[in-house]
C-alpha cells in the first residue's frame, strides 16, 4: 500500500507493484530450474546405480583427457558418472561452456578406448566424436543447440556399449 503524503518522512520506499510481480514471477522460474536440476541429478544418481557406477557429483576423474575439446574450457560441471561398462572405462557428465549469452550446454559421454577412435555412429550420427589422450569423447556439436541430453536417451547409449 503506497504511503501517504503525512507518511513520507517515516514511509521513505514507495512499492512499486511491477517490481513486486517481477520479482515473484524471478522467484518462481527459479524454484522450477532447481527443482528440474535436482530431479536430473537425482536421475543421474539413479543411472549410475543402474550400471553400477560410481556418481561423482562435480567432480571429473583425474585420468579423463579432454584436451583439443571444447570441453577443456567449460565453465561448469556437474551430474558425473564413472565406471566400467562391457571392459571399457565409461565417464558420463554435463558441462556448460562458455559465459553469457555465448553459452552452452552438453552431455558429453568419454569412453577408454587407447589410441583407438569409436565411431560417432555407434550413438547418433549427428554426435561429434574426438579422440583426447586416449579417450573417445562423444557430444553434440554446438550448431546443433541441443542442450544436456534426455537421461532416457543416455540411458540407450549406455545400453550399447
Amino acid at each position: 500500500m503506497p504511503c501517504s503524503v503525512a507518511w513520507d518522512k517515516l514511509c521513505p520506499v514507495r512499492i512499486n507493484w511491477l517490481t513486486v510481480v517481477v520479482f515473484v514471477i524471478g522467484g518462481a522460474i527459479a524454484v522450477v530450474y532447481a527443482i528440474e536440476d535436482r530431479w536430473r541429478a537425482y536421475a543421474f544418481w539413479r543411472l549410475a546405480r543402474q550400471f553400477g557406477f560410481a556418481y561423482l557429483r562435480q567432480r571429473l576423474p583425474e585420468a579423463l583427457s579432454l584436451y583439443g575439446t571444447p570441453f577443456v574450457h567449460r565453465r561448469f560441471t556437474w551430474n558425473v558418472i564413472d565406471g566400467e561398462r562391457n571392459r571399457l572405462r565409461v565417464v558420463v557428465f554435463d558441462c556448460q561452456i562458455g559465459e553469457g549469452g555465448a553459452n552452452w550446454r552438453r552431455t558429453v559421454i568419454a569412453i577408454r578406448t587407447g589410441s583407438s577412435t569409436m565411431d560417432a555412429g555407434k550413438f547418433d550420427a549427428r554426435m561429434t566424436v574426438e579422440n583426447s589422450g586416449g579417450w573417445s569423447v562423444f557430444y553434440h556439436p554446438q550448431e546443433l543447440k541441443l542442450g544436456v541430453m534426455p537421461v532416457k536417451e543416455l540411458r540407450a547409449h549406455l545400453n550399447s556399449i
